[in-house]
Order: C-alpha cells, then sequence, then structure tokens
C-alpha cells in the first residue's frame, strides 16, 4: 500500500490523469456489464418462467382431455343398457345363456378397450355367474370384497373413484392409473332397501317387506343370512332371524 502510495505521488500529473480515466472506464464497463446481466437475468428468467408455465398449461389441457375422454369411456361402460341389463339378471342362466351373455359383454367390453386412453377393462360381477371365471374382462366381485378400494367406492357417495395399482392389489402389469365407476342395476337396491346389491338383507330395511321363511327352517340348528355388506355372514337361530326380519314361518316351497 505505501509503494503505491509512493508511485502516485511521484507520478507526473498526466499519468495521474491517465489512471484516474482509466478507473472510470473499469467502473463504468463494470457497472456495465452488472446492468447488461441483470437486464439477461430477467429476461431469461421471464422466458423461462413464461415457457414453464406455458408447457404446465399444456400439460394439464392434456391430462384434462385424456381423463375426460376416459371417464367418458367410463360413464358409456357403466350406462351401457345391454351390459346393465345382463349383469342385472341375479339368478344363473343356462350354461348357453351365460355363454353366450359373457361373448356379447367380452365384445363390448374390448370395444371400450380399442380406445388410445384405456389400457384395458375389467368388471366385477357377482361370482354365481359362469362367465365370473373369465379373467380376462370379468370376475367375481366377491374375490375383492375384502378390498379397501371396493369398500372405499360402496362407502362413498361418488359414483366414480381413482386407484392405483398398489391399491388395487394388482400385480400383474405396469404400473396403472385406474378408474373405477359403481354401474348401478336396473334396480338400485341400494336405494329400495338401504343395502348394496350382493349384500341385501331381510334384515333392518328401509322399507319393510314382507318376509317369508320357508317352515321347515325350524328344523335346522343354526341359518345363514347375509350381514348387509358384500363377503358379510350372518349365523342366527332361525326364531331371532325371524324376530330380527319381522318375518313368518310358512310353506312357500313347491314340492313334487
Amino acid at each position: 500500500m505505501k509503494t503505491i502510495s509512493k508511485l502516485w505521488r511521484q507520478s507526473k500529473l498526466k499519468t495521474k490523469l491517465l489512471w484516474i480515466y482509466c478507473l472510470l472506464i473499469l467502473v463504468f464497463m463494470v457497472s456495465l456489464t452488472a446492468l447488461a446481466f441483470s437486464v439477461f437475468s430477467n429476461n431469461l428468467r421471464t422466458k423461462i418462467m413464461y415457457s414453464a408455465e406455458h408447457g404446465i398449461s399444456q400439460t394439464r389441457d392434456f391430462m384434462n382431455y385424456k381423463f375426460s375422454q376416459l371417464l367418458d369411456g367410463l360413464s358409456q361402460i357403466a350406462n351401457d343398457s345391454r351390459i346393465r341389463e345382463i349383469t342385472s339378471n341375479s339368478s344363473r342362466q343356462e350354461i348357453k345363456q351365460e355363454y353366450w351373455d359373457m361373448l356379447e359383454i367380452k365384445e363390448r367390453l374390448t370395444s371400450y378397450q380399442s380406445r388410445e386412453e384405456i389400457q384395458r377393462v375389467r368388471l366385477y360381477v357377482d361370482g354365481d355367474h359362469m362367465y365370473s371365471a373369465d379373467k380376462i374382462n370379468l370376475f367375481s366381485v366377491e374375490e375383492v370384497s375384502s378390498q379397501k378400494w371396493l369398500q372405499e367406492l360402496q362407502n362413498s357417495t361418488a359414483d366414480v373413484g381413482a386407484f392405483s395399482s398398489e391399491e388395487l392389489e394388482d400385480t400383474s402389469s405396469q404400473p396403472v392409473l385406474a378408474f373405477v365407476q359403481k354401474i348401478k342395476s336396473i334396480v338400485d337396491y341400494q336405494k329400495v332397501t338401504g343395502y348394496v346389491r350382493g349384500g341385501c338383507t331381510s334384515i333392518g330395511m328401509k322399507k319393510q317387506f314382507p318376509t317369508v321363511i320357508q317352515e321347515d327352517a325350524k328344523e335346522l340348528e343354526h341359518m345363514h343370512v347375509s350381514g348387509g355388506k358384500l363377503g358379510m355372514q350372518l349365523t342366527l337361530l332361525p326364531e331371532d332371524l325371524a324376530k330380527a326380519a319381522n318375518a313368518q314361518f310358512a310353506d312357500v316351497i313347491h314340492k313334487d
């Protein structure tokens, strides 16, 4: 520092002015560079933010379009009058009829599955039907009655639910996002009885329908009836069941 001070005192006026001039130019260049860098940074940040927002907006619009297409297809399946008509039949048909029903349902499901946004379609039906053993497009609802995703959907007021492969306990394929929709039966069992189809019971119905138990049941030690949910059963004495359901014993079975 002393050396610089000594050189400065020994320098001529012309040299001092030259040093001051160079210093001013250096300060100006540094300030100009800082200003340019600031403007460049702001412009770059603005462009990056615009690009990111534009990309997010496009992605959101694309995903909304895909989801709307998927939900539209799901709604068409759930409201397919022929599928509803076939699956609403709670009693098992002759093997030949069940086979033709299976082919018709699978043909309809495959037509929806051919869409780009739908990888595969599964329909869960009553296990009493022969075609519930298809294991490709058709499955027995009893097999998943204890799974959390089905219970959540049944207890929800919404008709549609979204679940991951892990939530569906499905390890047979790559991870997917699955949308599940209730197919309302031609007969709205829940509205009439208070119970979902497959879990209807004569105990505690919203509307008390006349209930009759075959009189031979009095001789049974116990009776097994639905507990009001899929997969839930109650074991009662015949007399206790009649009391709980406000039912009567009568001979209702025609014997040859």
